[in-house]
């Protein structure tokens, strides 16, 4: 058996910018590819690229082509991208199928799953956890600075630049995990870059600051929830720039830092209508300037943390004791770095820890402190290695406090967005999971407060003024949440599998060859057929069936069975579409139901059986009036009962030209009373359309309840 051990990274790159279509290898001479390759928009494996590392599709944008001649090892992720193939995908031993699905477009290729390859996707515990997706792009006027989520998560809104005559301030509504715009307006006065966008903890209420104007800096709005429309409720000047703000957790201060000498530092009391009061103060000795995204408070609302430009003589991190009656800050804890504190987060969770973004170009820019209240030092615990220039924004998932999202952003390097895994218990270095490079300034960053996106900014540095909004989901949310097309592909295991956490829409004519091995579906997955389309299980075992766990689009989907066996570890309903037996298909599964629930037909070709087993009841009981919807092709098409129950609702069935084998002790049971709503074996007709009924050695078949009609002539 093969070893191996994977390191879950994802590396995702924009399609924005300058990024062009390229070939991995070559159509003329081998080359071997040791390290995972990125796939952009239109990318090309070429027929003699050996990909020993795997490749990953960059984001769900990503269209790319298989085309090569060899076999691939490593870890290959789609990435909700579409991968084309124009050659087989084969897999090798030591290959691994992970992160998130994506569509496949077979063009009647195949895919070769190699042993290794048992779970289909593969998602480690801090993937599932803490990798991000890149899940939606939308383009932007002006570069987009700040981010803010409401209380519950329903309105995202952005703050621009306004390099260009744009309005600042866009209210989205997130409609079935999409933002639609509702409102695109400029605060009052000369537009300035907005630098912080706060939503109240508990109010349909946000507060937004802004550079300097001539005209306020703060500003308070509500939100219609109906509608998502802002309307401005109150406004102060500060005669300087607002850089950073927060609001306390009760929802009464909102709390602003600024670059105004002396008063740095404002506490805004705020009343149950929105309205600013008079601000308390505060001075940071040595003309402190405030970094934009660098303001946090605890959870309990009793310490606040500030990050701060370098003047290379004070500390640039400080942690103040917050008190609200009356209002008072309180320095407790410092920490000097010698460089500008960009960012600051601290923990929801395991409150003793801030997280803090540094700028430079060298050592650990991302780092963990621990405050304890008991020290007036801050004690670095944990790092994330290999950031290599300025930090943009960090921020913890507000719902566990156990991952951790850090932005890079400045020119002339390229951007990045990561995810870490933080393990309060073993604190030293940050695990990597996601990283998502972008050739343009990745600025403004939020977790929504559910923990499952991430919306960042994108300013337009390389493409002037075109900035975008970004989302990120969980891997695990977003491939539970969207159904990914599998098109006229043909798929081949060489081991048992199981499809966990997976939606999959087969389109076209597709086949699933189970080699004699056992395919399951885990109770989180979903396999359908599409419009006019068909999948045929062949040679295989298909456990978990259950529910609606194998469905079809509509009454032109069509499964197909050849040697097969269907093991129901629950009772399942077949509603929509139809199915052909074109040899063997088993159903076990003692004490369940297999509700035969759709208006189509369904046929047992010829030599074809349809296999019941021990305590399993086929339940006819379809959409319809109709009580020929299971058809025999002829003679050799066979209904075997083994220690089964052949049952009919009060639509009745009517079974004719094909054969019944009635094996141990087997029942048919029928709701109707008459011939028309009973079970009917033949039609009084025609000798063709007989049924016939054939009973092994020492079976037995019963009649629990209702008409049984045997008219064969």
């Amino acid at each position: 058996m093969t070893m191996y051990n994977v390191h879950y990274v994802l590396i995702i790159f924009s399609f924005f910018g300058t990024l062009q279509a390229a070939t991995v290898g070559s159509d003329t001479a081998p080359t071997r590819f040791n390290t995972q390759q990125a796939l952009d928009n239109n990318d090309r494996v070429a027929g003699f690229a050996a990909l020993a590392g795997g490749f990953a599709l960059q984001g769900f944008n990503v269209n790319a082509q298989w085309d090569t001649f060899f076999p691939v090892s490593g870890l290959v992720q789609l990435n909700g991208g579409t991968l084309i193939l124009t050659r087989d995908l084969v897999f090798r031993n030591n290959s691994v199928f992970g992160g998130g699905l994506g569509n496949i477009i077979g063009n009647g290729h195949a895919i070769e799953f190699s042993t290794s390859i048992t779970v289909i996707p593969l998602l480690d515990a801090d993937l599932i956890s803490c990798g991000l997706l890149l899940t939606y792009t939308q383009a932007e006027n002006s570069d987009v600075e700040v981010i803010g989520w409401s209380f519950d998560d329903k309105f995202l809104t952005v703050g621009k630049d306004p390099r260009v005559p744009v309005d600042t301030i866009e209210n989205y509504e997130m409609v079935n995990q999409v933002p639609v715009l509702r409102q695109s307006f400029d605060p009052p006065g000369a537009a300035t870059e907005v630098n912080a966008i706060e939503w109240h903890p508990t109010n349909y209420l946000v507060g937004i600051t802004r550079q300097l104007s001539a005209d306020s800096e703060v500003f308070t709005y509500t939100c219609n929830p109906s509608t998502g429309i802002l309307t401005l409720v109150s406004s102060a000047a500060i005669a300087g720039n607002v850089a950073a703000a927060v609001w306390h957790p009760s929802g009464s201060f909102f709390v602003v830092g600024t670059n105004v000498a002396a008063a740095e530092i404002s506490v805004y009391p705020v009343n149950a209508a929105g309205v600013l009061g008079a601000p308390t103060t505060f001075n940071l000795a040595g003309s402190r300037v405030i970094q934009n995204e660098a303001m946090t408070i605890s959870p309990d609302g009793n310490y606040l943390a500030v990050g701060l430009a370098t003047n290379g003589v004070n500390p640039e991190m400080l942690v103040f004791r917050f008190t609200t009656s009356p209002i008072t800050l309180t320095q407790v804890a410092s920490r000097f770095f010698g460089v500008n504190v960009n960012a600051v987060d601290w923990n929801p969770t395991f409150t003793q820890y801030i997280a803090n973004g540094l700028a430079g170009t060298s050592g650990d820019l991302a780092q963990v402190q621990e405050f304890r209240t008991t020290s007036t030092a801050l004690t670095p615990r944990a790092f994330a290695l290999g950031i290599g220039g300025d930090v943009s924004t960090i921020g913890w998932r507000p719902t566990d406090g156990k991952c951790l999202v850090v932005t890079r952003g400045i020119l002339g390097i390229t951007s990045f967005l990561r995810s870490y895994a933080f393990d309060a218990s073993s604190t030293s270095t940050l695990r990597r999971i996601t990283e998502f490079t972008e050739i343009d300034d990745l600025d403004g960053m939020a977790w929504n407060h559910a923990g499952t996106f991430v919306a960042v900014g994108r300013d337009g540095t390389v493409t002037p003024d075109i900035g975008a909004l970004l989302l990120f989901q969980n891997p695990l949310n977003f491939i539970l949440t969207t159904c990914f097309e599998w098109n006229t592909v043909k798929i081949f295991f060489d081991c048992d599998v199981t499809i966990r956490n997976a939606c999959i829409k087969f389109t076209g004519q597709s086949l699933i060859n189970g080699r004699g091995n056992v395919l399951t579906i885990d109770s989180t997955t979903t396999l359908l057929v599409g419009p006019n389309s068909s999948l045929m299980f062949k040679d295989i075992i298909i456990k978990g069936v259950s529910d609606h766990q194998l469905g079809a689009v509509d009454g032109t989907s069509t499964y197909s069975f050849q040697d097969a066996t269907m093991v129901l570890d629950g009772n399942y309903s077949f509603t929509v579409g139809k199915f052909d037996v074109i040899k063997d298909l088993e159903v076990s599964g003692n004490g369940f139901v297999f509700a035969y629930r759709t208006d189509q037909v369904s046929t047992i070709s010829s030599t074809g059986r349809l296999i019941l087993d021990e305590g399993v009841t086929f339940s006819y009981d379809p959409r319809s009036s109709s009580r020929n919807l299971l058809r025999f092709s002829d003679a050799s098409a066979e209904l075997v009962l083994n220690s089964a129950t052949l049952y009919a609702t009060t639509t009745g069935i009517n079974l004719t030209k094909g054969y019944m084998v009635v094996d141990g002790s087997s029942f048919l049971a029928a709701e109707g009373s008459t011939a028309a709503t009973g079970i009917t074996f033949g039609d009084n007709a025609t000798a063709v359309n007989n049924f016939c009924i054939e009973l092994m050695p020492a079976a037995s078949l019963n009649i629990l309840r209702g008409l049984v009609s045997y008219a064969n002539v």
